[in-house]
């Protein structure tokens, strides 16, 4: 189906599989480390991944689903993303451990600083209103308006800022 007057298509490379242990490791060890839980209880199964240009979801693989070349980003549960090497849990996993055992690694942001991270922007020091560490190195970025986690960033020592590792619009950035 061809566009509609005054859009563009924007192509996008797309490539799915099955994540190996690396990957499983290296979100275990953030998942020890970063939050303090054990990962057998929040990630177990078979991981698959779909890339979309630099940006991976690892999903724990429906059972059911094929990891082909199926037309599905996706199906079982989403438990992290892979951003040009840097490796965060998924949003909806980090809220299952805030849930179960409190929060911990995230700084809470003000609303300008919010606005600004979910444009791909990095986190200035003065748009933090509150830190729960370890906060030296991944973190999870909370809006203090809601409190609902609008993506994490790394803590860059050389500049001084919270360098934005994923948020919820890089999905509109890659897509739109």
């Amino acid at each position: 189906m061809p566009p509609q007057e005054g859009w563009s298509l924007k192509m996008v490379r797309l490539k799915k599989g099955v994540a190996g242990g690396s990957i499983r490791m290296r979100l275990h060890r953030v998942l020890r480390d970063v939050y303090g839980v054990d990962p057998v209880e929040y990630v177990e199964g078979r991981l698959g991944y779909t890339c979309i240009d630099n940006v991976c979801l690892i999903y724990v693989a429906d059972a059911a689903a094929p990891l082909g070349n199926t037309p599905v980003i996706y199906m079982g549960s989403w438990v992290a993303v892979l951003v040009s090497g840097e490796l965060a849990p998924s949003i909806p996993l980090v809220e299952k451990i805030y849930k179960d055992k409190g929060v911990r690694a995230a700084i809470i942001v003000r609303e300008k600083g919010v606005k600004a991270f979910l444009y791909g922007n990095d986190v200035l020091p003065e748009s933090i209103v509150e830190k729960r560490e370890p906060v030296e190195g991944l973190v999870t970025v909370v809006d203090s308006s809601d409190h609902g986690i609008v993506g994490f960033a790394k803590w860059d020592p050389v500049r001084k800022v919270y360098r934005n590792i994923y948020d919820l619009g890089v999905y509109l950035r890659l897509l739109g």
